[in-house]
């Protein structure tokens, strides 16, 4: 996902703590207010925005995306003989309200 403008302005209001630590002399971020905008007004945006994007990235990404499929069929027509079982992992997702953005490995940014 692509973060929106207040979310740019989120991220650049974090890293901009960070800097302060640092003793970088930063102005304030500027947040906007967030525009409130009716379901109607986003569906309309969406068909004319984003149908148009989604059909593109779909012909860019048709050929890679059947390739992998491809090989996956492979490779599970391969191991269907096989005894042993593929190890399954979940992703832990933190609530975002406890995420601590101002945590973050700070020795890298330079």
């Amino acid at each position: 996902m692509h973060p929106s403008r207040y979310g740019h302005q989120l991220m650049a209001a974090h890293f901009r703590q960070l800097l302060l630590k640092r003793n970088w002399q930063i102005a304030p971020i500027q947040i906007d207010k967030v525009v409130v905008v009716s379901k109607a007004t986003s569906i309309k945006w969406m068909l004319k925005n984003g149908t148009p994007w989604f059909l593109k990235r779909s012909i860019d990404l048709l050929p890679a995306a059947l390739f992998l499929m491809a090989a996956e069929i492979v490779k599970m027509s391969l191991n269907r003989f096989s005894k042993t079982h593929a190890d399954v992992y979940y992703p832990d997702f933190a609530i975002q309200s406890e995420l601590k953005l101002q945590e973050v490995y700070e020795e890298r940014v330079s």
